[in-house]
């Protein structure tokens, strides 16, 4: 896969502070939001949440059940991502949720780092309820929004790519909709 646009060192908070600046004021009152980041850019992926406004609430580690690549000599395998948790208001869980996760890791050749639906079903379960809209505007291949059309919510979804746009757009056209 060719490198993702802007998501090099120092690249994503900065595209992630630009998104949710923008976001702000579309947020529902009480909303949560999870962004998914490595080691290396969790403390500033978390700082661009808090300078919007946000309150990070805490990270959740996602564990893989297979490695990445990084550095192949110089340090050991990664085999988990971070998600930072952080919420607009004061929004609820509707069920308590560990804060590591163990969910396989997909293996695609849509999208490099392409989540698993299964995982992103179960922060959707978590934090919001049948009928909302789950927003994703880093959509790639359209994993959050299958998984929220499968969880029984709205889904609003926004990429740049037009090879992953159209990956994304093939798989949820025999989606249905909640509502609208």
């Amino acid at each position: 896969h060719e490198k993702i646009a802007n998501d090099g060192d120092g690249q994503g908070p900065a595209e992630l502070a630009e998104c949710v600046a923008a976001f702000m004021p579309k947020l529902a009152s009480d909303s949560h939001v999870f962004v998914f980041t490595n080691w290396r850019n969790e403390e500033a992926m978390r700082c661009a949440l808090a300078e919007a406004g946000l309150t990070v609430k805490g990270s959740l580690v996602w564990v893989k059940n297979n490695t990445g690549m990084g550095d192949l000599k110089g340090a050991f395998a990664p085999k988990h991502e971070r998600i930072v948790h952080a919420v607009k208001g004061s929004p609820i869980l509707f069920e308590r949720e560990a804060d590591v996760l163990e969910y396989d890791r997909v293996n695609t050749d849509r999208h490099p780092t392409e989540k698993p639906v299964d995982l992103l079903e179960r922060l959707i379960e978590v934090a919001s309820v049948e009928g909302q809209r789950v927003a994703d505007p880093f959509a790639g291949v359209g994993s959050t929004c299958e998984a929220a059309a499968s969880t029984g919510r709205h889904y609003w979804g926004c990429e740049l790519k037009d090879e992953y746009y159209e990956h994304g757009k093939a798989r949820l056209d025999g989606l249905e909709q909640v509502g609208d």
